[in-house]
């Protein structure tokens, strides 16, 4: 204890220099949690709604927040902030509205890339419960949070369908420099478990951003929907990582994931229950891109492929911004006004992208970070390149170049000549026709560009928005018939060869 207020005090001192006119926070970090000197960033987050900011979907609106770097942060340390002097957003701390706040702080000490995605389940974090504060115009309050929790390795129990997957990639370790694995659940069908010799298909599922495999953790009922599907053994991967959304790829930032699916994970899991060798990938948004990405670059290996509503993948619209053209910007139209980044309806803005990079310059791993962490190269420095100048938008023509790599409408175009004899007809698109997130544009230039390109891929527009178009009869109507009779013409033709 007199340890503790001696470092207390001199985290103080240490501040006595600094005429100080603005709210404070003392935060102080226990040795029930913290066991040895640690340096990283100290985020502060509040609501006035959220009763738990910490864990807020931020979405339309991210909550208000500040971070600092600290160093050597010692067990049973304190820190004493000037919040007017903290990076903040939406504004300085000074100008955000006053009135009650559920607030919390978290100390995020990793410096590495890992396969967590939000600070909250970064292992090793060390985080304040929520309190309610009240923010007024007196300057000389000190308010007070103690970090005395710990992130801690989340608990996957299986169930009679579900196992848990957690895959160490020697691609990706090798990287990385570090152990990376892969993250993800398998459910298996009652086909399997009552007769363990069959051998049966595998559907690989990606969902998109902000999703976790976590859902089926100790539930059936969340296995449900996959069990009942006699045909498939059901891969579900998230693609979390701290950077966002890997989205399967072969980045410059994130490693190369494609290629830790395809030669590590699937083959793995097929040795381990004897599939047959048809494999199936689809998801939706991110992962959707996902998919789409998947079976264009690895033509030989996936048999079909549905990608729902994804992610812009035609850069001449993303989500509304065409990145080649001269002076493009990501914040402003060329009549100034502010880009949106989500709607309502398909027409009335509830999030602009501005507000969305201004609130991601302070928070790792969240959707803007995330494309620039698969789309872009490195500068000189080792650090992921960004695509536009975060204070202006103002698009680096340099750097939409390097995105072109993974402009997937530009690569089927110009290579549709090689990819025709090997994904023509293989590949389904869908999208809604109100998106929130402006994806109906880059479908409608590559529905022109299959037109003329006489490019055999179906894409449909369908009613409904992001979320809800998944739930469209029509549109589960025709994806359930494109599987069915691609796997039909798949065991057709094997038996056929088989045959000769």
């Amino acid at each position: 204890m007199i340890r503790y207020f001696r470092v207390m005090i001199s985290a103080i001192l240490l501040m006595g220099a600094m005429v100080v006119n603005a709210q404070q926070l003392l935060v102080k970090f226990p040795s029930t949690v913290l066991k040895e000197k640690i340096s990283g960033k100290l985020y502060v987050f509040m609501s006035k709604t959220d009763n738990e900011p910490l864990n807020s979907i931020n979405f339309p609106l991210p909550v208000a927040t500040t971070v600092t770097d600290i160093s050597n942060v010692s067990p049973d340390s304190a820190l004493l902030l000037d919040l007017g002097a903290q990076s903040s957003y939406p504004v300085p701390f000074k100008k955000l509205e006053r009135g009650r706040y559920f607030v919390q702080a978290i100390f995020d000490r990793s410096h590495e890339f890992g396969i967590e995605r939000t600070l909250a389940d970064r292992v090793g974090n060390v985080y304040s419960p929520p309190v309610q504060l009240l923010f007024d115009d007196n300057t000389d309050t000190t308010y007070s949070l103690i970090c005395d929790k710990l992130v801690r390795e989340k608990e996957f129990r299986e169930t009679t369908h579900t196992r848990r997957i957690r895959f160490r990639s020697d691609v990706l370790s090798r990287f990385h420099g570090k152990d990376i694995f892969i993250n993800g659940a398998l459910v298996l069908p009652d086909t399997l478990l009552k007769h363990p010799s069959a051998r049966l298909p595998v559907y690989i599922y990606i969902a998109g951003f902000g999703s976790s495999f976590l859902r089926f953790n100790g539930s059936d009922e969340a296995a449900g929907a996959f069990t009942n599907d006699p045909k498939f053994i059901f891969l579900f991967l998230d693609g979390s990582c701290s950077n966002g959304h890997t989205a399967y790829a072969n980045s410059d930032n994130n490693g190369p994931w494609g290629d830790a699916l395809v030669r590590e994970l699937i083959p793995e899991i097929e040795r381990k229950y004897h599939c047959n060798g048809y494999r199936y990938v689809h998801g939706h948004s991110s992962g959707g891109w996902s998919a789409l990405y998947l079976q264009v670059m690895y033509p030989d290996f996936f048999q079909q492929c549905w990608a729902s509503s994804p992610d812009s993948y035609d850069f001449r619209d993303f989500s509304g911004i065409n990145i080649y053209e001269a002076g493009a910007n990501v914040f402003y139209d060329k009549n100034g006004n502010l880009r949106p980044s989500a709607l309502i309806g398909g027409e009335i803005p509830i999030s602009y992208v501005k507000t969305r990079a201004d609130w991601e310059r302070l928070v790792p791993g969240e959707q803007f970070n995330s494309f620039n962490a698969v789309f872009s190269g490195k500068d000189t420095s080792g650090s992921c390149q960004q695509l536009w100048d975060p204070r202006t938008g103002a698009v680096d023509p340099v750097v939409a170049d390097k995105w072109r790599r993974f402009d997937l409408s530009y690569y089927i175009e110009t290579h549709w000549k090689d990819l025709a004899g090997k994904i023509a007809d293989k590949v389904f698109i869908s999208v809604g026709e109100q998106d929130n997130f402006l994806l109906q544009g880059a479908n409608r230039l590559f529905q022109k560009t299959i037109r003329e390109n006489k490019i055999k891929i179906r894409l449909g527009f369908y009613s409904g928005d992001h979320f809800t178009v998944t739930s469209n009869e029509k549109l589960l109507h025709d994806a359930t018939q494109y599987l069915n009779d691609s796997y039909s013409a798949w065991e057709r033709h094997k038996a056929g060869v088989n045959g000769r």
